[in-house]
């Protein structure tokens, strides 16, 4: 009865009550790992990782199952006191990943799903060795996928998949691509595993040709989409969650491919193509990834700028200082890499008026981390950070509009964040970093010519903030720059055609028993 109560209570987020009711399951019960697994997962999704491995390395002790040991392995922080606390992190979870597969745990992926390794991401490195390790950890599917090739002359059948596809970020990056593929040429269905019900949601619907939701169970939800047989399947995202992380491990169409929802590789062999951008890999990048690279010449998406919301709040709604300069970091707490806070300690010391705004993590335990750490690495400064509570999307855009300055996280940068700041002419200070997760920012400013905003290193950002801080003209002639320029950024039908000739050619190739070689040189 406990954990019952205790899982109701996490879904309504009273964690604190979570919390008790788990300890209690457990000293009722010391000997049954269900509360220690249970316990150690919610300390691990608080931030507090060494407290959870304890846990769930009891619950492997007392219950040594495949899921128990993976769940185990997979503990990391959200948020690192230290670049030496990520690598000592880093190498235990390779370590036991290895042991796993030596030991011969395997997943069957047609009966359970096992939650992706979604935080390795903002660790920093090269992550595709890891990846693979885990993709060999899943069987091979029990029925093999049977080919049925459109007729050369018929339309493309193109199924669009993920969790996401509402009120969120996925949905905003996609939504454009999904609504303009033509329909003289392609057959747009949607896979969804829940039926929402928004704004977005409504959009999709009326856009596409057959909206589809998949079963919860998996062997269901893949003879779903085997019954419609799209001739590609496009996944916005893998990585963030379970189920399309399951389904992804199966080969459901004809070309599978996947773009950077979560920009990191995957792993997986079932995975054809990794739709990028020349505008934001660098020329060794395709060592990044296990499927073939593909480089576009836009940006990959078609997305339909945001306006503000109107009437329009001042910096008093937020309850910042109308004197300060604002230089706003809003990306969630656990991209703060410990490389950027000397970054953020040279802005604040450059600038005495400067105010760094942040916004609250999912879980109150991430700004308590984060704040801990700030306290260690900027002491000087730390009184003049500012977390924010989290906001609705209208007052998001408002912030990005009050901002001075927003400053673009490093190693894992923004994305649709940045994208809605270039709209409101905000301007987005950025480091590109080897991985395309760094390096967004920097594409877009690419495809718009825009160079005044990008560093070449710590010192230079540093740099580049505090002249678009301590100077307003100079900031208004750059925030001016990025609005003339985003016809090129914004609604560029050029890279929905782009796609169109992409899934013409490599289902052309697959058609004809070629392996995956699409060449970018071609679009």
């Amino acid at each position: 009865m406990l954990i019952r109560q205790s899982l109701s209570g996490r879904l309504l987020g009273d964690l604190t009550e979570v919390e008790t009711h788990y300890r209690a399951a457990i000293l009722l019960n010391p000997t049954e790992a269900t509360a220690y697994h249970n316990l150690g997962l919610l300390l691990n999704w608080q931030g507090r990782a060494a407290e959870a491995l304890s846990l769930l390395e009891i619950a492997r002790l007392l219950n040594p199952t495949s899921r128990y040991k993976y769940d185990s392995a997979l503990v990391l922080p959200k948020i690192y006191q230290s670049r030496a606390e990520i690598e000592q992190w880093r190498q235990h979870q390779i370590n036991q990943l290895v042991w796993l597969e030596q030991t011969g745990i395997r997943f069957d992926s047609d009966q359970e799903k096992y939650a992706p390794n979604f935080y390795l991401a903002y660790q920093g490195f090269n992550d595709k060795a890891i990846h693979e390790t885990i993709a060999r950890l899943y069987l091979s599917p029990s029925e093999p996928f049977m080919t049925q090739p459109s007729p050369p002359e018929g339309k493309i059948h193109i199924g669009f998949i993920s969790a996401h596809f509402k009120a969120h970020t996925i949905t905003r990056l996609n939504q454009g691509l999904i609504a303009n593929l033509s329909r003289d040429k392609f057959i747009v269905t949607l896979f969804v595993l829940e039926d929402k019900i928004d704004d977005f949601v409504d959009f999709l619907k009326a856009c596409v040709d057959q909206y589809v939701v998949l079963p919860q169970n998996l062997p269901d939800a893949r003879e779903k989409i085997r019954h419609f047989q799209p001739d590609i399947l496009y996944y916005t995202d893998i990585g963030m969650e379970e189920v399309t992380y399951a389904l992804a491990t199966t080969r459901l169409a004809s070309v599978q491919c996947v773009t950077w929802g979560h920009p990191v590789t995957t792993g997986l062999k079932t995975i054809d193509y990794f739709i990028s951008s020349k505008l934001f890999e660098r020329s060794q990048a395709q060592y990044h990834y296990t499927e073939k690279l593909v480089l576009m010449k836009g940006p990959t998406i078609f997305y339909t700028p945001p306006t503000l919301p109107q009437p329009q709040q001042g910096r008093e709604f937020f309850g910042l200082s109308p004197q300060a300069h604002i230089y706003l970091c809003p990306q969630t707490l656990f991209k703060f890499h410990p490389d950027f806070d000397y970054i953020l300690e040279s802005i604040l010391e450059g600038d005495p008026l400067g105010q760094l705004v942040l916004i609250e993590g999912q879980v109150r335990q991430w700004q308590d981390i984060l704040l801990q750490r700030f306290k260690q690495t900027i002491p000087q400064v730390v009184d003049r950070v500012c977390i924010l509570p989290a906001q609705s999307h209208e007052n998001f855009l408002n912030l990005l509009a009050v901002a001075d300055v927003m400053l673009d996280t490093i190693h894992f940068g923004g994305g649709n964040t940045t994208l809605e700041a270039l709209a409101l002419g905000t301007p987005v200070v950025t480091l590109p970093s080897e991985f395309l997760r760094g390096r967004l920012t920097y594409g877009f400013y690419q495809k718009m010519g825009l160079s005044d905003c990008i560093a070449h290193n710590p010192k230079q950002y540093v740099e580049i903030a505090l002249k678009l801080g301590l100077d307003p003209i100079y900031r208004a002639e750059v925030s001016q720059n990025i609005i003339a320029a985003h016809p090129l950024l914004f609604e560029n039908i050029a890279t929905v055609r782009e796609f169109e000739q992409f899934f013409i050619t490599v289902l052309l190739q697959q058609q004809t028993y070629l392996s995956p070689a699409y060449d970018e040189v071609n679009l």
